[in-house]
């Protein structure tokens, strides 16, 4: 038996098209190592903290306003390989934000608290599935700053605070911290990327139709054979929706249709 920590983030804005929630799950010596890399990374770019979205373009946006396309693509390259090699497993959902309010009855909506807190009960019932196949049991850390945070926070409670739930889905303990200062966790830095290419994915070619190919800084951060990226589109949501009721239960183990396409080689970004 093993004892890994999740750390989790949040990506998207509910009043927008879809939400996600995301993560990496590792052991503690594969996190140690991780913090050692990615802060060793942080000093030599003079950079607080690697936030994905600010990282997106050009032109870039907060701390990396000034920088240039072959420095970002050298830095999301490294970034890229440190995650690849701490985490054992990582896990995206999402959900499509108009459909979850139409489709989930008030009951539900409250237990979960909203898409964020869906999309996260939905990443904890993924890793249920591995820890118990593995003899693990995990540790939830997710981000603290997030428009989602208190949804999170819902969704946790109501499945740790049932004893039955909490050995089902093999959860240790679970909290919140930063990204960066007093009791902070660098490793939630890992979950901004997946949690960010988990929304833009879903943003791209499901919510609003095929827009644009797929990421190659997608294909590059995720491993088909490790991460399991998925998008509840509204045949998934009804089925979850059927099962919970006939099973009188608030996570069931279930799967959604929709994952991310299969990428078996790292491209270069």
């Amino acid at each position: 038996m093993a004892l890994l920590t999740f750390y989790g983030d949040d990506s998207g804005k509910d009043n927008k098209t879809n939400v996600a929630v995301a993560g990496y799950v590792s052991d503690k010596p594969r996190w140690d190592a991780f913090g050692y890399r990615w802060q060793k990374l942080l000093d030599e770019e003079g950079v607080e903290v690697f936030h994905r979205t600010d990282m997106e373009g050009p032109p870039y946006h907060g701390e990396f306003k000034d920088w240039t396309k072959p420095r970002m693509k050298r830095v999301l390259r490294e970034a890229h390989r440190i995650i690849r090699a701490a985490r054992m497993r990582g896990w995206g959902n999402s959900v499509r934000v108009k459909a979850w309010r139409q489709i989930f009855p008030k009951s539900l909506k409250t237990v979960f608290g909203g898409t964020y807190g869906w999309c996260a009960d939905a990443c904890v019932t993924g890793v249920a599935k591995w820890a118990n196949a593995n003899d693990h049991w995990v540790t939830y850390i997710f981000e603290a700053g997030t428009k989602g945070r208190d949804e999170v926070d819902i969704a946790m409670k109501s499945l740790f605070n049932n004893p039955k739930d909490r050995e089902k889905y093999r959860i240790a303990d679970w909290g919140f911290a930063p990204k960066k200062g007093q009791g902070s966790g660098i490793q939630l830095q890992a979950a901004d990327f997946i949690a960010y290419e988990t929304f833009k994915y879903i943003d791209n070619q499901v919510a609003e139709g095929m827009r644009r190919k797929y990421r190659i800084s997608a294909r590059h951060l995720l491993d088909d054979q490790k991460d399991r990226v998925m998008y509840w589109g509204d045949d998934d949501l009804m089925q979850r929706l059927v099962n919970a009721t006939e099973k009188s239960e608030i996570a069931p183990l279930l799967k959604p249709d929709v994952r991310i396409v299969k990428h078996r080689s790292q491209p270069e970004l």
